[in-house]
């Protein structure tokens, strides 16, 4: 009887998703209110609820749902899937924005389950079911070291509390600096080692979460397994506060620079070079993937105040391009069917869809950084901060793998414009998704010819991160003095 009703009642189902996306647009307006009231009102908005990068999270979630409209309609379970995308986001709009340890994990793991099941949505499918079934064991490997990295905290720091814990911290390095005794040395010694692998399992954990070699192993597999709207969501809302998350705990904990050096460094050279080997669409995505989020990781090595914002500078630069690319992948492919497509199923596009073609170009040039677009802009200022911290050998190493990589994405431009593969499109052109995907590249043009607004947004993003600053922390200190 469901499956009957829902076969039968399109116009049921087509209710339902608008109630949906009506939901999404007040619990926006609601947080955009909160968000100006506690500015204006109070004017202290470092300190709440994280309102702007909630806002963020639900736009995304709202232009995604537009995108694939007609994969809800057509879709038997479909209410089931928006059942699933809600627990998602319920989870991505919270993981930021609790203090507390257990929290962020409770987070964490309503966005992991309800991801195993969006990877395995297809029952009849055995790539889906395999991939399902192998992002549910890794996945539960990266819960065992957030929860390991907790219990560390827990038994050195007597609590779970983010805040609790940098203030702690605070005063012990202000005693290291002030204490000459032996047994105080040797205790601070052998805590900074705990507190330093603490700080790494959790990081370790968020950073598999993200793709970030070498625990990028899993990611190749989800993406070509699950359906191609599946990836296209996994691929960026979970993602994206998965990196909010990681940005602030590294602002809170002193993680060895040598940890996250090896990280860049394998995210490049695995993302770039096996990227270089694909022929598969979505292991293509999902190598091209790691190596973005190596380059985003390289201001986390300078050490410098602001290393957040030029992480968030980079990687949500990438979340916008990857939104595009795979609302392109949705246009391009029938995007209700289940099999795995190859990158050769690009070639003459352009004879067929110039103005996809012409979107493809845009995206392509500013994930590989040619100037004028956008990609350019945030590649060179990251740049310049490993230079200013003079990391001149990974600067010359990085700059040498985005010459690689603007080798496999002009492969990819090669095959839309020149190569002739006889493969049939669908006539017609989803036009809510191209509604979407004309909003990103006019957003992307914009950006790239006004970087100074692109700029300003990242630094609206950035402020709802900071939750306890220096000033607080000196405040605290002085207190305590007294």
């Amino acid at each position: 009887m469901y499956v009957l009703f829902f076969r039968l009642n399109s116009f049921i189902k087509t209710t339902f998703f608008s109630f949906f996306i009506l939901y999404l647009i007040f619990s926006m307006l609601f947080l955009i209110e909160d968000f100006f009231t506690n500015i204006f009102s109070i004017g202290l908005q470092n300190l709440y609820l994280y309102s702007n990068l909630k806002i963020i999270i639900l736009i995304l979630v709202l232009l995604y749902l537009i995108s694939i409209r007609s994969f809800f309609i057509n879709t038997i379970r479909s209410v089931d899937y928006l059942f699933y995308i809600s627990f998602i986001i319920i989870g991505s709009c919270t993981l930021f924005a609790f203090d507390n340890l257990l929290m962020i994990f409770l987070s964490l793991e309503i966005i992991s389950i309800a991801s195993y099941i969006l990877v395995s949505y297809n029952r009849n499918s055995y790539l889906s079911n395999e991939a399902g079934l192998k992002y549910i064991l890794l996945g539960s490997i990266s819960s065992i070291f957030f929860l390991l990295g907790i219990a560390f905290f827990y038994f050195y720091f007597g609590t779970v509390d983010l805040i609790l814990i940098k203030k702690i911290i605070a005063l012990i390095n202000y005693d290291i600096f002030n204490n000459n005794n032996i047994d105080f040395l040797l205790f601070y010694n052998t805590f900074n080692k705990i507190y330093i692998f603490a700080g790494i399992c959790l990081c370790t954990s968020l950073f598999f979460k993200i793709g970030a070699a070498p625990f990028h192993f899993w990611l190749p597999d989800i993406f070509e397994g699950a359906i191609t709207s599946s990836s296209f969501f996994l691929a960026i809302v979970p993602k994206l506060s998965i990196f909010f998350t990681l940005v602030k705990m590294l602002e809170i904990f002193n993680i060895d620079y040598n940890y996250i050096l090896i990280i860049v460094y394998l995210s490049l050279i695995f993302g770039s070079f096996l990227a270089l080997t694909q022929k598969k669409t979505k292991r293509f995505l999902a190598y091209s993937s790691i190596t973005h989020v190596g380059f985003a990781s390289l201001p986390f090595l300078t050490g410098i105040s602001n290393f957040s914002f030029y992480a968030i500078f980079y990687f949500f630069h990438y979340i916008i391009i990857s939104f595009i690319l795979w609302n392109f992948v949705l246009n391009v492919y029938n995007f209700q069917s289940l099999k795995i497509r190859n990158l050769v199923e690009f070639s003459s596009v352009f004879l067929l869809k110039p103005i996809l073609s012409f979107c493809f170009s845009i995206i392509i040039l500013s994930l590989a950084g040619i100037p004028p677009f956008i990609g350019f802009w945030v590649k060179f200022f990251v740049f310049l901060q490993l230079i200013s911290v003079q990391y001149y050998f990974l600067t010359f190493f990085a700059l040498s793998i985005s010459f690689v990589a603007i080798q496999y994405y002009i492969k990819l431009l090669k095959l839309v414009y020149y190569e002739d593969y006889k493969i049939s499109y669908s006539n017609s052109i989803n036009k809510n998704s191209l509604i979407v995907l004309s909003f990103f590249i006019f957003f992307l043009i914009f950006i790239s010819v006004f970087p100074n607004f692109y700029i300003d947004f990242i630094l609206f993003i950035k402020n709802g991160l900071i939750f306890f600053d220096d000033i607080a922390i000196n405040y605290f200190i002085s207190s305590y003095l007294k």
